[in-house]
């Protein structure tokens, strides 16, 4: 990130920015309302610990009939399929849909996580090259490490991985599955002028309002504070 575009950051008061049928308001606010609010707001369920297995001969039995194996061919210069390698080759989802994984992936041997709750499987490398996957619909998702839930499950705070930090949205639970409604990081960047990239911390007040902690960049620039109101 340019240094000219992290000085461009605007302390703004409140702004009003639209995607979708969601509306949203984004109001600066202090550290001591921030954890004043979040002192007396019920945290139970918000960041929830998903039940999940890391395993990777337990996963592998687990879904013997879902995943093809692979590993490197010095011969080929290629991943080939072999039952106990340790690259994900191919994903057979619940619904007859396939999908092949990049081969380069391979190559970081990634960490396969498997979340019980979200259905969702997740491999992550060396190079910030997590790919996650649910095996119910079949679509490419997010890693669960940054579900953020309201209290009523109705919304979440979620994100895009990328390198240090991720891009983030807001979800809304349509039809009992959760559907980006507002990227976040996209209008922080329009209004603030730097994207919504690292969360230091995020709560919800109720199911209208998300306080989150930013910062530029961290280490280097002061947290900021915000509410994020949905309309």
């Amino acid at each position: 990130m340019k240094k000219t575009i992290l000085i461009a950051a605007i302390l703004s008061t409140c702004i009003g920015v639209t995607k979708a049928s969601i509306s949203v308001e984004i109001r600066k606010i202090d550290s001591v309302s921030y954890f004043a609010l979040k002192e007396k707001t019920n945290l139970q369920n918000q960041k929830v610990e998903l039940q999940k297995i890391t395993d990777l001969e337990q996963i592998r039995q687990t879904f013997k009939d879902f995943l093809i194996w692979g590993s490197w061919s010095d011969t080929t210069k290629s991943f080939v399929v072999d039952n106990n390698g340790s690259a994900v080759l191919k994903i057979a989802f619940r619904n007859g849909k396939t999908d092949f994984v990049d081969d380069g992936f391979g190559v970081y041997k990634p960490t396969v996580t498997y979340y019980q709750e979200e259905d969702i499987l997740t491999l992550e490398g060396e190079m910030f090259n997590a790919e996650s996957f649910n095996l119910t619909s079949g679509r490419q998702t997010e890693n669960p490490q940054f579900f953020i839930f309201s209290s009523s499950r109705k919304f979440r705070l979620n994100g895009r991985e990328a390198p240090e930090g991720a891009y983030h949205f807001i979800e809304e639970k349509i039809d009992g599955e959760y559907q980006e409604v507002v990227s976040i990081f996209d209008e922080f960047e329009k209004k603030e002028g730097f994207g919504l990239y690292f969360v230091l911390d995020a709560f919800w007040e109720s199911d209208s309002v998300l306080n989150v902690i930013t910062t530029i960049y961290p280490g280097q620039f002061e947290n900021l504070y915000y509410q994020v109101i949905l309309k």
